[in-house]
């Protein structure tokens, strides 16, 4: 018998990164009082960005891995309360935008943890880690080899590393594995804590009636375990570097296009291993997550191939991609029903049919809803039921800083005055008009971004697409504004027909 999808219901959720909690940690006791508060406040989703271990760029697009959780989310304070790691070492606090040097300091952190748990653990600890190794071994053997590697070459740039690890050749893959187990079976142990971790944080999510909505990149890093250990799959030359890289032609968020440090995929090989590889990651994300969102959805239909020296998006082609096998293959049993096409930008036709064909909901985000044109999907009276409907996303401005920006240009301005005339409200009333306007529309499932329920600015803003600076820092300052608001919203809620069941 076939389960219900999570996103069949009418329900409402915010979008916040876990890394923009108040505190050191993603998975601490901020996240815990986070879900008390969403289920309060009537909320039934926690949407996060994706949860791996970020490159130097600190992109979540960008992970070192697309299996592997990120470090830079586990709590330190049960690792000393267990007496793996001293307690002086655990940060107290976190204020102002996140820092790189914060993220390592707790990676680094967490693999010292580990290392102390690999030399005291108690029996059970022990046989539960072993367990949880046996059952992720098709990945976590090769991100333990990978991220031991790189810190012993001094790079993640795989291409660089001698030779035989670089091509993966059988003798020298088993020299690494001897000559490097110190640093390989911390890495192991340390996505145990992220495992257990993330553990607790699902059951505390199922126990307060809150889901979980993930996101999925559709290209892995070049500098990536996942390319190193499956180079087969992608479009490289002999020495492991792309013939070609994927992006994102111009656009609304960037004149220049974005350029990726990701390459293409070779679609003939993933259709003869009968997508194993994307059904394995599909399946972890559903590990991790009630529901996921499939981004660049469009990948699935054709590739923006630019060449690996470019500089900007404007100069590319299109590649073809096999969408209807691959979505036949990552579609089907446990994740039926709980995928989300992030169809946003250039969509054409045919990645059109695929999101219908294959019953998956699109997303409509309202601050694109006012250009004046006809037919926009994205108007607040277009947006249909089996849509996911946000505000704006990790991308956009935040609301306020959406309208405030608009005041600034004559075509600014002349979407300025239509959306106040469309919504009924002031410049000023614009951005919680927009937040009612996202609770009233049919779509069954609506997302909030946090920074627009308590009226934040673009100085908030998680993101800017084709910046390289002053993205994915935002971190809340403090959560009163958010309690504050837990009644209102719940009646809010409650008038839209949102509202999750009051816990007893």
């Amino acid at each position: 018998m076939t389960e219900p999808s999570p996103l069949g219901a009418r329900a409402a959720g915010v979008l916040m990164h876990m890394t923009s909690l108040p505190a050191p940690g993603g998975i601490g006791a901020p996240a815990f009082r986070f879900i008390d508060w969403l289920a309060d406040a009537g909320f039934g989703w926690w949407q996060t960005l994706p949860v791996g271990p970020p490159g130097e760029a600190f992109s979540p697009y960008a992970a070192r891995s697309l299996f592997a959780g990120g470090l830079h989310l586990v709590d330190l304070a049960p690792l000393a309360r267990r007496g793996w790691l001293d307690a002086s070492l655990v940060p107290s606090a976190a204020r102002g935008p996140l820092r790189l040097s914060e993220v390592r300091r707790t990676e680094g952190l967490t693999l010292l943890a580990a290392e102390r748990f690999l030399e005291r653990a108690p029996k059970r600890d022990r046989a539960r880690f072993e367990a949880f190794r046996a059952r992720h071994r098709g990945w976590l053997d090769d991100w333990a080899l990978y991220d031991a590697l790189a810190r012993a070459e001094g790079t993640r740039d795989w291409t660089r590393w001698e030779v035989g690890v670089r091509r993966r050749r059988v003798p020298a893959l088993a020299h690494a594995r001897r000559s490097l187990v110190d640093l390989i079976e911390p890495r192991a142990a340390a996505q145990w804590f992220f495992h257990e971790q993330w553990g607790a944080l699902r059951r505390a999510c199922r126990g307060a009636g809150v889901r979980l909505l993930g996101d999925t990149p559709f290209y892995p890093s070049l500098f990536s375990a996942d390319v190193w250990a499956n180079q087969g799959l992608f479009d490289l030359d002999a020495h492991g570097r792309p013939r070609a890289v994927a992006g994102v032609p111009p656009d609304y968020f960037s004149r220049s296009g974005q350029v990726w440090d990701a390459p293409l995929y070779r679609w003939g090989a993933h259709e003869r291993d009968g997508f194993g590889w994307w059904r394995a990651r599909v399946a972890r994300s559903l590990e991790l997550f009630d529901a996921v969102r499939l981004d660049h959805f469009i990948g699935f239909d054709r590739a923006w191939a630019l060449s690996p020296r470019a500089r900007t998006a404007k100069r590319g082609a299109w590649r073809g991609a096999p969408g209807e096998a691959a979505l036949r293959a990552i579609g089907r049993g446990p994740a039926r029903g709980r995928l989300v096409a992030e169809d946003l930008g250039l969509l054409t036709e045919r990645a059109q049919r695929l999101r219908d064909g294959f019953g998956l909901p699109g997303m409509r985000v309202l601050q694109f809803g006012f250009d004046g044109e006809p037919g926009n999907p994205h108007a607040p009276h277009a947006v249909g039921a089996g849509c996911v409907v946000y505000t704006g996303t990790h991308d956009n401005d935040t609301a306020r800083g959406w309208a405030e920006s608009l005041a600034k240009t004559d075509a600014g301005r002349r979407t300025l005055r239509r959306a106040c005339a469309y919504l009924g409200a002031t410049p000023r009333g614009l951005p919680g008009a927009l937040v009612r306007a996202a609770l009233a529309s049919p779509a069954r499932t609506a997302i909030v971004p946090v920074q627009d329920l308590i009226g934040l600015g673009s100085d908030a803003r998680m993101n800017r697409p084709g910046a390289e600076r002053g993205v994915w820092r935002w971190r809340l300052g403090s959560v009163r504004p958010l309690q504050r608001l837990a009644a209102a919203l719940r009646e809010q809620l409650a008038l839209y027909e949102r509202a999750a069941p009051v816990r007893r």
